[in-house]
Formats: C-alpha cells, structure tokens, sequence
C-alpha cells in the first residue's frame, strides 16, 4: 500500500497517475456509495474527483451533497438544469427530463477522469465522446474503453445501466477483476491510504502573559488609538458618573473626544437626573423615538427592481444612544446625533 499526502482524489490525479485496478477499486466503492444514496432516493448530480476524499484507512468517501436531489422515484423525469457544466449529463441542458442514469454517464465521466487525469471533451451540438478528440483514451486498455464508452452514451435509454441499474455496471467485464462483495464487506485493501504525518500545523503565537499593563492601558486610554469604540448601556448610575468622568479626562489630554447620541443637551450639561428615569442608554425615547422608527420602517415598501435597497433606505435612522464613538482633535464633547 501506498502513502500519500492529501486526502483528495483530484489531488492525487495532480501527483501521480494511477493504474487501472486502483481506478477499479475507487470506482467500486463509488458504485456502492451511489447504490446507498440512490437506496435512499437521492439523485446525486455531481459525480467528479473533487467530491471524492480518502478516510485514514484509503476508503472512499462521497462528499458535497449540496446539488443531490430527493426525489420520490428514481425513474422520475427531472426537469431542473443542475451540475457541472463540463460532465454534465446531455439530458439535462437539453431539458427533455432525467433520472438517476445522469450517476451513471457521471460515473463514466469519473472513470475517464481517474484513468487519463483530464475532463473528457464532447462534441458541442450533442455531447458525444469521439477518440479523435480525447487523445489520452488510446492509451487504455479495451475494456477500459468500452466501459467508458458505454456509460458515456447520449442515449440515456442505451446507457450502460440503464437495464438493470448499477448491478448491470458493476457486471461488466473491465469490473471482472475486483468482487464488489468483497469490496462491500471490507476483504479488498485499499491501494492508497492517506498519511496522517503530511499535515501541517501551524503554530499561533502565545498569549502575553503580562495582560495587566494592557488592561491599564486601556482603562486610561493613554496610549490607545480608539478610532471607533461601541458599548452597549449602563447598568449603574456610578459606571455612567465615571464614563463621563473618563470623556472630560480623555478630552483635556487630546487623546480624542465621545459623541453621546443623545436627545440633543451637551455632554457636559448632561447628568443622572436627566437621565435616571429612563431604565437605561438604550431605551432613550423608547415611547417617542421607537414609535417614530417603527412608522418610518413601515412607510417603506420591500418591491423589486427599481431603486436599490441602499437608495430605499438611506434616510432610516436607527434608534439613539445605541453606541458611543471615540473621535479625533476635538476639544470639547460633542452631541451627535443619528
């Protein structure tokens, strides 16, 4: 068994080539995932090496079931264009409805993938496979070949599966070299199998240990460049005292000045007593002011097309003293309002 770096089939495709009976083995196990989704009546629409990630022990794991489909029969027509574009099934641009035999030309495009390391190329008009546009397909095998060929049939009714569904896959003779049971029940050992030592981890550097000079630090504000600075209410008259205490500080040391979104009186001029009734800063105007916005919020219809959202909302004011903002080179506090 072989070691690898990464965990992700198209990651390996990127390093090494494989052979055709490690493709057999991941294509195996692919038909087994698709046979347990399929069981629980999903559609998975996305079938590449990308999607395909090893676990610890080599095994393959399905991932990325953000464009799998539930449906409540498997032979239902779908009519929903979904994929990716490069391997998408023909049946599915063409809107003439699909079913789980888009897995199966998926499950072709996969195998080409993992045998030649590159997307097949179709033909424009109906998405056939021709040889002379996919030179790498002459270096494999016959029944590779045909098994590619057959699962990547326009013709979804022609398709291999299409008779009897992924047991009439599995049953083709390039799939005679490995037992599906035996891969089922866990007796065939992977080919490849992730090496855990490869990841890299990335150090962070250590909290400082010394954090009290930094909490000092930042209770003076003396050396900090608040540009912007948001709290959120008071819960004692005391811790709003030593706020506005903290502003005229800040204030006469240049360090920078706080605009109180309040009623419209000066900072300076604003105290406890004007204030106390209210249960807190976040609740100024809760009558007034929240009636006013929650009508002013109404007035706006939500349509679409025509002036943008930004346009549409560009005179709402949110509810005052929300926050609070340090601002530079001002002497004196100013009130701002919202």
């Amino acid at each position: 068994m072989d070691f690898v770096p990464c965990g992700d089939i198209h990651m390996i495709l990127s390093r090494r080539r494989l052979k055709e009976s490690e493709i057999c083995f991941y294509i195996a196990e692919t038909i087994l995932a698709l046979n347990a989704i399929h069981g629980q009546s999903y559609i998975y629409r996305d079938l590449k090496p990308e999607n395909l990630l090893l676990d610890i022990d080599g095994h393959i794991m399905i991932t990325d079931f953000g464009l799998a489909k539930s449906v409540e029969n498997l032979i239902d027509l779908n009519y929903s264009v979904c994929g990716t574009l490069q391997i998408m099934a023909p049946e599915i641009p063409q809107k003439i409805g699909y079913s789980c035999l888009v897995d199966y030309y998926n499950l072709g495009t996969l195998t080409y993938e993992l045998a030649t390391g590159k997307v097949p190329v179709f033909e424009e008009k109906d998405r056939a496979f021709l040889e002379a546009k996919n030179p790498e397909f002459g270096n494999l095998s016959a029944d590779l070949k045909d098994f590619i060929k057959r699962l990547l049939e326009p013709n979804p009714m022609l398709r291999l599966g299409a008779n009897a569904g992924l047991k009439e896959i599995s049953a083709h003779p390039w799939m005679a070299q490995i037992s599906l049971s035996n891969v089922r029940i866990g007796k065939v050992q992977p080919p490849l199998r992730f090496d855990p030592g490869s990841i890299k981890f990335r150090s962070f550097d250590p909290v400082k240990k010394n954090i009290d000079s930094i909490h000092k630090k930042c209770a003076s504000c003396g050396s900090l460049n608040l540009t912007s600075f948001s709290f959120y209410g008071f819960e004692t008259e005391e811790s709003y005292l030593s706020t506005l205490e903290l502003i005229e500080k800040s204030a006469n040391e240049k360090v920078g000045t706080m605009a109180f979104f309040s009623t419209g009186a000066s900072a300076s001029s604003l105290n406890w007593e004007k204030t106390k009734s209210l249960e807190s800063p976040t609740k100024v105007h809760k009558e007034t002011q929240k009636n006013k916005h929650e009508e002013e919020f109404e007035s706006y219809e939500f349509e679409t097309g025509g002036e943008s959202i930004a346009d549409r909302f560009g005179g709402y004011h949110m509810p005052l003293a929300k926050s609070m903002k340090f601002l530079k080179n001002s002497k004196q506090p100013k009130v701002t309002h919202i």
